[in-house]
């Protein structure tokens, strides 16, 4: 944050109640409110849009103010996830998708990636609340694809029309290219596994969903976008210590000034404008949303996904206090003000049949039975026998750990 000249331009943070969803943040009553979003600009501005450098401090203005991003209360760790490890995690993954779809893809997770792997069940608790969002199939962005696991997930659970996969890391060329194949490995054996994603014979076209994967910084490949490419979905999931030099995660100021510097200003600079955003984080939206507000005034949030994937519980006194807590992150989904608009096109049975006053022949098997929509079904996962029947059971062997593996590690 910045050094304020006095006690009364301090920032106060909304709040926290555990699990508490999208706080309304639109009475214009609310002074505190409209105090505090006014102080966030002023220090926002000096945050904006300067490089990487900016998080640390850098020297008073003429005004006498500064820049200093406040320490997070998460420390990062250093530690990467072995060979060994990783292998033992690819095979725990495997193993749930094969139990839960039935099919063997080999995912493959590698040290540099492992960090930043989502989990797929809660991925397709993530989906379920973003399908109703759209009326046809998106287009998604996914600026920071990593190995893909996001990808698998949004591929099975929003059947996009286009899934662009973006990401870099900061390493040599051999390292580089081994990342590369592994994602396309990743998704060529997802999409391959599955009739409705399998891609199309060259020179053929299919309704399976474009893949398009870029070893690319994501800056400099929005910036290479054409001008007003549609984009339906804004996926953002980064690293959250970003700096190799601070022992802590970046809070939400830092990685707010990091997200526009690499993504926000490149796609306002190609007149992109996403539908909808979903940006993974530590933070509920109760603290993150007023930041992020401030790049992207026409967006407002809708939901905040929670999950806790690897451990029981967490430290409630410590997520309570300063919204983050080690184990626990948020998906928030933010989405454009702007009026959706649907327009109903005509089928031929309703011209025949009310317009033009002609006899109509249909499959009795075309014909629709009632719809169950999205807040009246969930997902069904397969449910768990007692012994295994030739035939009818697959049985799915357990893996085992040989080690406790590091949680974070630097991209």
């Amino acid at each position: 944050m910045a050094n304020w000249k006095n006690q009364d331009d301090r920032i106060h943070l909304p709040s926290i109640t555990m699990r508490t969803r999208t706080p309304e943040y639109e009475d214009d009553s609310d002074e505190d409110y409209k105090t505090a979003r006014q102080c966030m600009k002023r220090a926002m501005v000096r945050l904006n849009p300067p490089p990487l450098s900016a998080l640390e401090n850098t020297d008073p203005d003429e005004e006498g103010w500064s820049t200093k991003v406040r320490q997070s209360t998460i420390k990062v760790k250093r530690e990467v996830a072995t060979e060994e490890q990783c292998s033992e995690f690819s095979a725990m993954y495997n193993r749930y998708f094969k139990a839960v779809f039935g099919q063997d893809i080999d995912f493959i997770i590698t040290p540099l990636s492992q960090p930043y792997v989502s989990v797929l069940e809660a991925c397709m608790e993530r989906d379920r609340v973003l399908r109703p969002l759209f009326n046809e199939r998106p287009v998604i962005l996914d600026a920071m694809g990593g190995c893909g696991s996001d990808a698998v997930a949004m591929l099975l659970g929003l059947y996009p029309r286009k899934y662009i996969l973006c990401d870099h890391y900061d390493v040599g060329s051999d390292r580089q290219e081994r990342e590369w194949n592994t994602v396309n490995h990743n998704l060529k054996r997802l999409r391959n596994a599955f009739d409705e994603l399998r891609p199309p014979p060259e020179g053929e076209k299919n309704d399976a969903p474009e893949v398009i994967t870029v070893m690319m910084d994501c800056q400099k490949y929005i910036m290479q976008m054409p001008i007003k490419t549609k984009v339906d979905l804004l996926y953002l999931d980064p690293n959250w210590s970003i700096s190799v030099k601070s022992n802590y995660e970046l809070t939400p100021e830092g990685l707010i000034q990091y997200l526009n510097t690499k993504v926000i200003a490149p796609l306002k600079a190609r007149d992109i404008q996403p539908q909808c955003i979903v940006f993974k984080t530590r933070w509920a939206s109760t603290i993150l949303e007023p930041f992020m507000r401030l790049l992207t005034t026409d967006y407002h949030c809708t939901s905040s996904v929670e999950a806790t994937p690897f451990r029981d519980s967490v430290d409630e006194a410590q997520n309570s206090s300063v919204g983050e807590v080690r184990g626990r992150f948020h998906w928030m989904v933010i989405v454009h003000d702007a009026l959706k608009q649907i327009v109903w096109r005509k089928t031929q049975i309703y011209m025949d049949t009310y317009r033009r006053h002609r006899d109509v022949i249909v499959r009795e098997d075309d014909q629709l039975r009632p719809q169950i929509p999205l807040y009246a079904s969930r997902v069904t996962f397969p449910s768990e026998q007692t012994q295994e029947i030739e035939g009818e059971t697959v049985l799915v062997k357990a893996t085992q750990r040989s080690q406790k593996p590091p949680r974070r590690a630097p991209r």
